[in-house]
């Protein structure tokens, strides 16, 4: 977590080959995720899944 007011925050993840950063609000209790950006890592090459 990068930072949590009431029943929102930031986070940011490192996974292997890419890094997100994660809006997410408290939704009955439990955390959702509202938003993601997400940017490659500079030595990954890019490959669509779609």
């Amino acid at each position: 977590m990068l930072d949590v007011f009431l029943n929102a925050a930031s986070a940011k993840v490192i996974a292997a080959t890419w890094i997100d950063y994660r809006h997410l609000s408290r939704f009955n209790g439990r955390w959702v995720t509202v938003n993601v950006l997400w940017e490659m890592k500079p030595d990954q090459p890019f490959t669509a899944y779609w």
